[in-house]
């Protein structure tokens, strides 16, 4: 990357407004280069509509056109547009580990360039922000491609504005990271809670089903739920906080001034054990076994399709899932759990990063409207 542009100098492009514009742009997404008569009649838009905003799009750099199809059809030939992938980028961001953070850059199309991971031991509150901070701006100003805008997953209670009410394992309490960090690097920023994002991604990019509850273990213990196809927030934007409801009375202490809050008993530094000794396998069944108990009530609640664990894969372990489907089992009716699915995630390593992604390209391409 060698470009020397300024901060803030996403061009004005964004965000679309307009419905036709953003439904051509979903159309493309998800089947691909389409001429603008195959794009009118799977959108069911009128030809002029896609013709106009096919144009306005083109001119924005957001499209591009292919080659002329001649095979297709006599007479003048048809021109295939599609997602100029080349045109901009989308900055996502993962603060959800314990040790670390990480950043990918993804095109129009949705997927991810390499996954970097930074070292954040030590960085807590205003001091960790400003590494954040400026490490994000010297990304932006040294891409090759503009930055459109920048998504952010962080741990804890983030509220519909962007605003960490609480991420404990961070440092921050009430800290207006969205406006923040958006003030600071000049381009639109969306901050979301990380297991919210990674329920999102995983409704989005697997087929688990409708109903799915999401746990997200790494520096802590989150959840997000996909109910009927969408991923509730609560009323207070705070659904998904599992990991600081208390599983043992007068335990562990945790980082939010509690004492047997379940993310003391599963997480990241919990899952580290050596599973050749009995030590480590007892650690882990209580572990599972905990999780379980504390689930199995939402499960018989709303009936789901999957359990689905995203960890990375040193935190992994037949004898957790084992564990986890018996306990489940155990205090559930037949009926709850006979078709429920346990299983690890393979996107576990990206699965925040693809929801940020996801969640700002949505804003700023007015996806869903």
């Amino acid at each position: 990357m060698t470009s020397t542009k300024m901060l803030g100098s996403s061009p004005s492009v964004f965000p679309i407004t307009t419905p036709s514009r953003s439904r051509v742009i979903q159309e493309l997404f998800l089947s691909g280069p389409k001429s603008r008569a195959d794009i009118a009649r799977a959108t069911s838009l009128t030809k002029v509509t896609v013709s106009e905003a096919v144009d306005d799009l083109l001119g924005k750099n957001i499209l591009e056109e292919l080659s002329s199809n001649r095979e297709l059809r006599p007479g003048k030939p048809s021109i295939p547009v599609q997602l100029n992938n080349d045109s901009f980028s989308f900055l996502a961001v993962d603060l959800s580990a314990a040790k670390t953070w990480s950043y990918s850059f993804f095109g129009f199309d949705g997927q991810p360039l390499d996954v970097v991971n930074i070292d954040r031991r030590g960085l807590t509150g205003q001091a960790f922000f400003d590494s954040l901070a400026q490490k994000l701006s010297e990304l932006i100003s040294q891409s090759d491609t503009p930055v459109a805008g920048v998504g952010v997953g962080s741990p804890g209670v983030i509220n519909r504005k962007g605003k960490v009410i609480s991420a404990p394992n961070l440092g921050w309490e009430d800290f207006d990271l969205q406006n923040l960090l958006q003030t600071t690097l000049g381009v639109p920023v969306v901050v979301e809670n990380d297991a919210h994002l990674s329920a999102s991604a995983i409704h989005t990019f697997s087929s688990s089903g409708a109903y799915i509850l999401l746990i997200r273990i790494a520096g802590g213990l989150g959840a997000g739920l996909v109910v009927d196809g969408v991923v509730p927030a609560g009323q207070g934007n705070a659904a998904g906080e599992l990991g600081h409801t208390v599983v043992v009375e007068n335990g562990r202490e945790c980082a939010c001034g509690k004492k047997g809050c379940l993310e003391t008993y599963v997480s990241s530094s919990e899952l580290e054990v050596d599973l050749n000794q009995a030590l480590g396998i007892a650690a882990i069944k209580e572990s599972a076994s905990l999780l379980g108990t504390a689930i199995s009530p939402i499960v018989g609640l709303l009936n789901l399709n999957a359990v689905v664990i995203a960890a990375n894969e040193d935190l992994r372990s037949d004898q957790f899932l084992q564990q986890l489907s018996q306990t489940i089992a155990e205090r559930t009716l037949p009926i709850s759990h006979e078709n429920l699915t346990v299983e690890y995630t393979d996107f576990a390593h990206d699965i925040v990063l693809r929801g940020a992604a996801g969640r700002v390209m949505g804003q700023l391409l007015g996806l869903g409207q």
